[in-house]
């Protein structure tokens, strides 16, 4: 099983949370594990109808990540988040997100309004290569003790199943 997967439902945000992201005063942006971050209100984000159906399961909060350009955030692996949802506000931007699993790296093909189920506790990377790259993501109340990429991936694949 790779690291990520990505969803089929399109996003029904990303262009407000990009533009929401850009126009920011730089007094918003917080320092969050060496990104700048800007945290979003719940109401910016569960309008969307994936991340509300994710969030009845299990609750989380999300915010707008900003890399500089020419800047990599080297190999690691999360310390709090077992699994994430990630999706690329710039993917027009020139960058890498690559996870090293099993002696294998993958790069993660993000797509334009793709939401990716992120598995934090594998080894990644990003490379940020010209302009100012922008994520939305989210970072689940429960830690990776509780909750992992195996067990959402799970209960995601049941409930769209069901739709």
């Amino acid at each position: 099983m790779k690291p990520f997967t990505g969803f089929t439902n399109p996003s029904t945000i990303a262009t407000s949370l990009l533009s929401y992201a850009k126009e920011a005063p730089t007094t918003e942006w917080v320092d969050y594990y060496g990104f700048k971050t800007l945290p979003l209100k719940k109401e910016q984000f569960l309008c969307d109808p994936l991340l509300k159906q994710v969030h009845d399961l299990h609750a989380f909060n999300a915010g707008v990540l900003k890399l500089p350009p020419n800047y990599v955030y080297d190999w690691h692996v999360d310390e709090n988040r077992g699994v994430t949802i990630n999706m690329l506000l710039t993917p027009e931007v020139h960058s890498h997100c690559l996870f090293r699993f099993h002696d294998f790296v993958f790069d993660l093909p993000y797509a334009k309004d793709t939401y990716y189920l992120f598995d934090n506790q594998v080894e990644h990377m990003v490379l940020n290569l010209e302009k100012h790259r922008y994520l939305f993501s989210v970072e689940f109340d429960e830690d990776k003790t509780k909750l992992s990429y195996q067990t959402l991936a799970k209960e995601l694949m049941d409930l769209l199943e069901k739709q």
